[in-house]
This record gives C-alpha cells, sequence and structure tokens, in this order.
C-alpha cells in the first residue's frame, strides 16, 4: 500500500477516532515523510510523573492497513519511553 493510500483511509475514519493519539500521530507520520514523529508524552512532576508511549499502536494501525514503509525507533538516552519515533519513509 502507498503512503497516499494509507492517509486516504486513515483521514476517512470517523471524528472519534482522529482523536485518538495513536491515529493523529500515523496521519501526522503519513503527511511528513522523512521526519521523526514523538509517539510519547510525559505528564504530571516529580516522584508523581509518568510516561505513555502509542508507538506500538501506531505500528499496529500500519500493520492493519498494510502499509510497510516505515522505520520505528527510540533515541532517548537510556531508552526511556518518551524516545519512541516513528519516521515514514
Amino acid at each position: 500500500m502507498t503512503r497516499e493510500d494509507a492517509l486516504r483511509i486513515l483521514e476517512s475514519k470517523g471524528f472519534k477516532e482522529k482523536l485518538r493519539a495513536d491515529y493523529n500521530s500515523a496521519i501526522k507520520a503519513l503527511k511528513n515523510p522523512g521526519q521523526k514523529i514523538r509517539c510519547g508524552k510525559t505528564s504530571g512532576s516529580g516522584r508523581y510523573s509518568t510516561s505513555v508511549s502509542w508507538v506500538r499502536d501506531v505500528v499496529f494501525i500500519f500493520n492493519r492497513l498494510g502499509f510497510e514503509d516505515f522505520e520505528v525507533g527510540n533515541d532517548a538516552p537510556r531508552q526511556g519511553r518518551v524516545g519512541d519515533f516513528i519516521i515514514v519513509k
């Protein structure tokens, strides 16, 4: 499947699905090929902080669509969840 076909399918989804972070990151990655798109966030402060990553969900969406032209990585110094990214080629 080409990048344009995958983007068209994702953009035709309903409003409720587009609000999810994984769909939003997948659409952003497809619109900006060659750029690192971060798939995670940190909330809270101090010992009450937490990190969330949805890179696996984005990979699942791409695999379900049959889109295979992407790269997943982590550039955090100690491989933390905040360093997860995806690059569409």
